[in-house]
C-alpha cells in the first residue's frame, strides 16, 4: 500500500513541477525559487522519470521537429530555449535513424540547411549541437554527395586560418568540425575525393597546422583513408610532397600522442608509393657522410628523420623504428627508399631503451626475410643444401648468448645480416671519426660505440676490414678520456674488441697492439687492455695455441710484469684472469683477484698494494710459463735504441781523437805547424763524428719507412682480400 501512494505521489509532483517550454525571461525572474524536499523513498522513482523525459524520442513529429526548427534560427529567443530546441531537434534526427529511411530522408531534407546555419551562430554550445546533428544527420541519407556542397564551403570558412575565411574561434568547434570531415571521408570516400579534393586537402593541411592537439590528431587520421582513394601515386606528386610536409612538421610537436598520430599518417602516404623526393629533401646527406653527424646536418631543414631518433618518448621511437622496419620490407617501391632509410633504422640499435633496440632488430629481421625472398637464387645453394643451419648450429655451438651484444639472443638470420653488411661500409668511418674526435660530448661517443658493437656482431668475419680504424679509435678514446674516465664507453669497446676476437682471424689485428709498435710504445696499457678482450672472445680453437703467445707478448716482458703504472697492473691482472678462465682455471683467477683487490672500506698503502699486485702477477705468470719472469733483463724500449747507439761512437771517437792529440804532441815539430794540423784533425774527428751521426739517422728513418710501408701493405692486402666481398654486398 505504502509503494502505491508513493508511485502516485511521484507522478503528481512530475506533472506539476513539469517546465514550461514558452516561458518568458521575465516570468522566471518573477518566479521564485521552489524548495523541495524529496524523500528518501522516492529518489529512485523520480530519477527513473527523469531518465524517461531526456530520453530519445520513439517516433517523428514533423510539426514539433519545424517548431524546433524555427525556434532555433529565431534570435530574439533566449539563448537557453533555443539550445532545448537543438537538443530536441537532435533527438527528432536519432529517430529518423530507427525508423523508416523515407522517413529519414524527409527529416535531413528538413534540417540540412539550418544546421549548416548554426555553424555561424554566436552561441558555442549551439554551434556544437549543430555540428552533432550534421554528424548523425548524414546517416540518413544514401546521397551524401547531394549534400557536400553546402557542407563543404562551410567548412573550408571555418578551418583555414586565413584573412578571406572566417575562422572559427573555438578550438571544441573546430574539433567537431574536422570530425565532420572526417565522418564524410568515411561515408564516400571515393566520391567525396573525386568532386571534393581540392577542398578536403586544403581543410586537412590547415587543422595538421591547428593549435588544438585534438585537432591535429583528427586530421591525421584522415590521410590514410585519403591515400586509399588514390589510384596511383604518378598522378598524386603534388599532394604527396604537400601531405609529407605537413605531417612531418607534427613530428616536432610536444605532444607523443600527436606525433604518433604523424607517424601514422606518414606511413599511409610511404605505402602509397612516390615519396622518394619528399623524403631526399629532408634525409640529409646519405651519400658519403663525414662523420654519422652529417646525417642530421643543420642544413637541411625539417629533417623528421633525424628528429624521431632523438625523440624523448620510447614509445614514439619503438613505433618509428618499427615503421622504418615496415617500410623497408613491405612497400613495394623499396629501393628507392633504402639508402636513405637504412642508417636511420640502424641507429635504433644504439637507443638506450632496451625495447627500442629489440624493435629494430625484429624490424632488420624483416627486411632480412623480404631481402632472402628477392635474392633467392643466390641463396639457394646455401638453403636447400642445409649449409645455412649448419653454419647457424656451429655458430652458437662456439659461442653463447652471453657473448653478444644484447638483446641479441642466436645469430641474426643471413639476409639482415646481408642488408647491415651492405650499409656497414659508410656507416663505420663515420662512427670511427665520432669516437676519435674530442669535442663530440660523452653521451655522443657512447652511442656510436653501441651502434659499433653491435653492428660488428652482424659483420662477422666481414669486420676484418676495419681491425685497424678500430684499433686507433680505441687508442684514441681512451687518450681522450684519461683525465676524465669515462668507464662505460671504454666497457663498450672491449666488447667491439671481444667479437673481433671472435670472428677475426689472430695474424690480422695482432700486428697492431703489440707493444713493440707505434700503439704499444705510447699507450702499453690499452695494448695490453685489447689483448685481454681479444683473448676473452677467442673461439675454443684458438684458444689453446695463442692463449700461451699472449701471456709472453703482452704480460711476460719486464716493462709490463714490474711496471708501476696503475693502468698497466690493472690491464695485466684482467689479462692473466681472463688466460686463467679460458684455461679451465676459473678458481684460481678468482684466488688470484682476491689476493689483489682490498676490502670494501678498507684503507690501504697505495705503494704497498702496487708491490702486492706486481708480485702477485709476477707469481702467477711465472707459474703458467715455467719461468721467473721477474729475472727476465728488461729490453730496452725501441725509442731509447737510438740514443743508446749513437753514445759509443761518439766515446770512441773522442778516444781515437785524443789518442791522435797524444802522438802529434810526442813529435818535435814547430809550434805552429802542429797547432793547424791538431786544428785540422779536430776538425776531420768531428766531420767524422757527424757523418756517423747522420747515417745513424738515415738508418733509423729507413727502419720507420720499412715499418710504414709495411703497415700500408698489411692494409692494402687487406682491402683487396675483401674488396670482392664489399662490392658483392654493396651491389
Amino acid at each position: 500500500m505504502g509503494t502505491d501512494v508513493d508511485s502516485l505521489w511521484a507522478e503528481m509532483q512530475a506533472e506539476t513541477n513539469k517546465p514550461s517550454k514558452r516561458r518568458s525571461k521575465s516570468k522566471k525572474q518573477k518566479q521564485a525559487p521552489e524548495v523541495r524536499v524529496t524523500p528518501p523513498v522516492l529518489a529512485k522513482a523520480e530519477e527513473a522519470e527523469a531518465a524517461e523525459t531526456e530520453t530519445d524520442i520513439v517516433c517523428v513529429d514533423v510539426h514539433s521537429l519545424q517548431r524546433d526548427i524555427n525556434t532555433v534560427g529565431d534570435l530574439g529567443v533566449d539563448r537557453e530555449e533555443r539550445f532545448a530546441s537543438m537538443q530536441s531537434l537532435n533527438r527528432q534526427i536519432q529517430a529518423a535513424k530507427r525508423g523508416d529511411p523515407e522517413e529519414g530522408e524527409t527529416v535531413w531534407g528538413m534540417c540540412l540547411k539550418p544546421l549548416v546555419k548554426r555553424l555561424y551562430d554566436d552561441v558555442e554550445k549551439i554551434r556544437l549541437s549543430a555540428l552533432e546533428s550534421l554528424i548523425e544527420g548524414f546517416e540518413l541519407t544514401e546521397a551524401v554527395l547531394d549534400s557536400t556542397p553546402y557542407v563543404m564551403p562551410v567548412i573550408v570558412d571555418r578551418m583555414v586560418h586565413a584573412e578571406q575565411f572566417k575562422w572559427e574561434p573555438s578550438e571544441e568547434a573546430r574539433l567537431g568540425l574536422i570530425k565532420l570531415l572526417r565522418h564524410l571521408i568515411l561515408l564516400r570516400p571515393k566520391q567525396l575525393m573525386a568532386e571534393e579534393d581540392q577542398s578536403v586537402l586544403t581543410v586537412v593541411v590547415a587543422a595538421t597546422k591547428d593549435t588544438a592537439p585534438e585537432v591535429k590528431k583528427v586530421a591525421l587520421s584522415c590521410v590514410r583513408p585519403i591515400t586509399l582513394t588514390v589510384a596511383h601515386y604518378s598522378i598524386w606528386k603534388q599532394q604527396t610532397a604537400m601531405l609529407m610536409d605537413a605531417c612531418g612538421r607534427t613530428l616536432a610537436h610536444r605532444h607523443a600522442s600527436v606525433r604518433l598520430a604523424g607517424l601514422e599518417a606518414i606511413d599511409a602516404i610511404m605505402i602509397l608509393g612516390g615519396a622518394a623526393e619528399p623524403l631526399q629533401a629532408v634525409a640529409g646527406d646519405q651519400i658519403r657522410p663525414q662523420t654519422w653527424g652529417d646525417v642530421f646536418s643543420e642544413e637541411t631543414k625539417n629533417n623528421f628523420l633525424a628528429m624521431m631518433i632523438q625523440d624523448g618518448n620510447p614509445a614514439v621511437r619503438r613505433e618509428y623504428f618499427r615503421l622504418l622496419g615496415s617500410w623497408l620490407s613491405e612497400i613495394l617501391d623499396k629501393m628507392d627508399h633504402e639508402h636513405l632509410l637504412a642508417p636511420y633504422l640502424l641507429s635504433g640499435l644504439s637507443d638506450v631503451s632496451l625495447s627500442v633496440r629489440e624493435t629494430t632488430i625484429a624490424g632488420i629481421e624483416a627486411v632480412g626475410v623480404r631481402y632472402e625472398a628477392d635474392n633467392a637464387l643466390d641463396f639457394r645453394e646455401e638453403i636447400e643444401y642445409g649449409l645455412l643451419k649448419h653454419e647457424d648450429a656451429r655458430f652458437m655451438a662456439s659461442s653463447t648468448a652471453a657473448s653478444l651484444p644484447p638483446p641479441l639472443k642466436t645469430r641474426p638470420r643471413m639476409g639482415a645480416r646481408v642488408f647491415v653488411r651492405s650499409h656497414a661500409y659508410r656507416m663505420i668511418p663515420c662512427i670511427i671519426r665520432e669516437l676519435k674526435e674530442p669535442l663530440f660530448t660523452e653521451t655522443v661517443r657512447l652511442r656510436s660505440a653501441r651502434l659499433l658493437r653491435i653492428i660488428l656482431a652482424y659483420l662477422e668475419e666481414h669486420a676484418t676490414k676495419f681491425t685497424r680504424q678500430f684499433v686507433d679509435a680505441f687508442m684514441t678514446a681512451l687518450n681522450n678520456t684519461k683525465d676524465d674516465k669515462d668507464p662505460e664507453l671504454i666497457s663498450t669497446l672491449l666488447d667491439s674488441a671481444t667479437l673481433l676476437g671472435r670472428f677475426v682471424d689472430i695474424n690480422v689485428y695482432l700486428p697492431f697492439i703489440q707493444l713493440d709498435t707505434v700503439l704499444g710504445i705510447s699507450n702499453p696499457a690499452g695494448s695490453v687492455m685489447l689483448a685481454a678482450a681479444i683473448l676473452q672472445g677467442m673461439p675454443p680453437s684458438g684458444v689453446g695455441d695463442n692463449a700461451v703467445r699472449f701471456l709472453e707478448l703482452f704480460v711476460a716482458p719486464p716493462d709490463i710484469n714490474d711496471s708501476d703504472d696503475t693502468n698497466i697492473q690493472d690491464a695485466a691482472l684482467d689479462l692473466v684472469c681472463t688466460f686463467l678462465q679460458r684455461c679451465g682455471e676459473a678458481d684460481a683467477a678468482v684466488a688470484l683477484k682476491a689476493a689483489v683487490i682490498p676490502e670494501d672500506g678498507a684503507q690501504i698503502d697505495e705503494a704497498l698494494w702496487s708491490a702486492t699486485k706486481k708480485a702477485a702477477i709476477q707469481a702467477e705468470v711465472s707459474r703458467v710459463l715455467g719461468y721467473d719472469v721477474s729475472k727476465v733483463a728488461r729490453a730496452p724500449r725501441p725509442k731509447k735504441v737510438v740514443a743508446k747507439a749513437v753514445e759509443p761512437v761518439a766515446e770512441q771517437e773522442a778516444l781515437e781523437a785524443a789518442e791522435a792529440l797524444e802522438e802529434i804532441v810526442a813529435e818535435p815539430m814547430p809550434a805552429q805547424k802542429q797547432e793547424i794540423e791538431v786544428v785540422e784533425i779536430e776538425d776531420a774527428a768531428a766531420g767524422k763524428l757527424q757523418e756517423e751521426e747522420m747515417e745513424i739517422v738515415e738508418i733509423v728513418e729507413e727502419d720507420e719507412e720499412k715499418e710504414v710501408s709495411k703497415s700500408q701493405q698489411v692494409d692494402q692486402d687487406l682491402e683487396e682480400l675483401y674488396d670482392d666481398s664489399a662490392m658483392l654486398s654493396l651491389d
